[in-house]
């Protein structure tokens, strides 16, 4: 490589400004890298394209000089960055904006999985601009198959709006914490944050006859005291035994697992100057869906209202409803599977046609997406297999494939993981000398296998409708401030609230059309809004 021209160069304002432009004009890809130190951002850009000139990279301190207008007046300009979430990320905190970008980290790890093959060190392994080569050749190799370039399009989005949520924060109301934990487990002790908790402590470890013992990591031994036998510690299989205990050791373990992942100790880190501050991680998940840090996809619903904006501000609430079963109707193509979801509440809807309560066709849903072989839910499984009998296959026809040693993969391309160790030991043997931990390890890969594309496939619908959410807020006084499975949290100006609802029905048609193509499955949005997060959530339901 070149040397880079850097700001000592007396023509670096006209070389970085005539690279830009021209990759502008053109259409052309420019590399994009960002370090900072010692509260300085150092940029590089890096011609990616053999007609561009000048051919070595450009280096730039950012400090103004024009350069947030270089990246945000360029929208024709394809950037290229080898993390675009860490990139995004030191551009945002300097006030600038990336429209659009690819992530070369998270297109090589869908190529890997497509391809079958481990992971490699590939920023060890030749320059920027030969590793976006060997990506662009991947890429056209592998949409002979599928169409993933559009996976790895809705990734790098996802890493724009990640970056922005990670800088930016969520908005939060610190008193409302403070008063809903205090509600919860009263005012808290100097050597007891929780006293609720440690009052329900005692009064289970009294009515187990006053165990000297920890009954919570020991629970079977607890009812074992009781004449009790416990196979599962499991909610559902506690809700099922007849002992007066069993209300307080749920509600003890609902009191417990807010101290242990939202209490007094994780709001002191994650929680400052008026914001609450997860990390996200687009496509952190085999599956696509993202993974966070911080309680980024896990705060529980009773603290919703601390996620709030001030007067003049209101939050929006966008949730994807029933995505996965309705995935499961558009993939398997089953025609009464497809004609429930027409009709609004699909749970419902089924459980009329199976003649069983809605809670009971949910767990039947649950049950077969995730093979859940309980006792409790073979009876209403079976109905569903009698009465979708194509969706059922579908399932089937995939868990069977995994067991196999086969691969599973999306319309978009997002690929099942590589066989471990063990399948590839079990595949190799002979079905007669596989012991139970190979029997074991193919049962596990066709679980995986089996809601696999069902999954991947729902993560792309919500990258598609985040994605297209995001150009769509562009221009207006609206940031997302939020994305937590299938629901979009954006936070907008009191007048944008209703151009920027009427907008969302046609935002899922065109992420539906993008990732599906034609589907006759509906796809509904409950929509709401409010000055926190509880009241957003009580939606109403729109069709798409």
């Amino acid at each position: 490589m070149t040397d880079h021209l850097t700001t000592n160069s007396p023509e670096w304002t006209h070389r970085l400004f005539e690279l830009v432009n021209a990759a502008n004009r053109s259409g052309a890809a420019l590399g994009l890298e960002t370090v900072r130190t010692n509260g300085e951002l150092r940029l590089t850009i890096t011609p990616l394209s053999p007609e561009l000139t000048p051919a070595q990279p450009v280096t730039e301190l950012v400090q103004g000089r024009g350069i947030p207008a270089v990246i945000d007046q360029t929208p024709n300009v394809r950037w290229v960055a080898y993390d675009l979430l860490a990139t995004s990320a030191h551009l945002t905190e300097a006030k600038i904006e990336l429209r659009e970008g690819l992530c070369l980290h998270l297109a090589e790890q869908a190529l890997d999985a497509f391809d079958d093959v481990a992971p490699t060190d590939a920023a060890a392994n030749g320059t920027f601009a030969e590793r976006y080569d060997r990506v662009r050749q991947r890429i056209s190799s592998a949409e002979a198959v599928c169409p993933i370039g559009t996976l790895i399009e809705l990734d790098s989005a996802g890493a724009l709006v990640a970056s922005g949520i990670n800088v930016h924060g969520v908005p939060w109301d610190e008193a409302t914490y403070r008063r809903l934990m205090t509600r919860i487990m009263l005012k808290p002790q100097a050597d007891d944050l929780y006293p609720r908790r440690t009052k329900l402590d005692r009064h289970i470890s009294t009515m187990f006859g006053g165990a000297r013992f920890d009954w919570w990591r020991e629970l079977s031994d607890a009812f074992d005291g009781e004449g009790i036998e416990l196979t599962s510690s499991q909610r559902s299989e506690l809700e099922v035994i007849d002992h007066p205990v069993v209300p307080s050791v749920l509600r003890w373990r609902e009191l417990d697992t807010l101290a242990t992942r939202h209490g007094y100790e994780w709001a002191e880190r994650w929680v400052h100057d008026g914001r609450w501050w997860p990390l996200f991680h687009p496509a952190g998940t085999v599956s696509g869906r993202w993974s966070g840090a911080g309680g980024a996809l896990q705060l529980p619903r009773l603290l919703r209202p601390c996620v709030a904006v001030r007067a003049g501000r209101m939050l929006i609430s966008a949730d994807l409803s029933q995505v996965e079963p309705r995935m499961w109707a558009h993939l398997s193509g089953d025609p009464d599977l497809v004609a429930a979801c027409t009709q609004g509440d699909l749970y419902q809807a089924a459980g009329d046609q199976l003649r069983m309560a809605r809670a009971e066709a949910k767990q039947a849903f649950l049950a077969a997406l995730y093979d859940d072989g309980a006792a409790r839910s073979r009876p209403a499984a079976a109905l569903l297999r009698a009465r979708f009998p194509a969706a059922v296959r579908y399932l089937d026809r995939a868990t069977d494939h995994g067991r196999r040693g086969g691969v599973v993969r999306t319309g978009l391309g997002r690929t099942s993981p590589l066989r471990d160790e063990l399948v590839l030991e079990a595949l190799n043997t002979p079905q007669r000398h596989r012991t139970m931990e190979h029997r074991k390890a193919l049962a596990r890969r066709g679980r995986q296998s089996r809601n696999f594309v069902i999954q991947g496939a729902a993560a792309e619908l919500a990258a598609a409708v985040l994605a297209e959410l995001r150009r769509t807020l562009h221009s207006r006084d609206a940031d997302l401030v939020l994305f937590c499975h299938d629901e979009f949290l954006v936070e907008a100006a009191r007048e944008e609230v209703r151009e920027i609802v009427e907008a969302l029905p046609h935002i899922v048609r065109t992420a539906v059309t993008k990732v599906l193509g034609a589907s006759q499955v509906s796809w509904p949005l409950a929509v709401g809004h409010g000055r926190n997060w509880a009241v957003a959530s009580k939606r109403s339901v729109t069709e798409s």
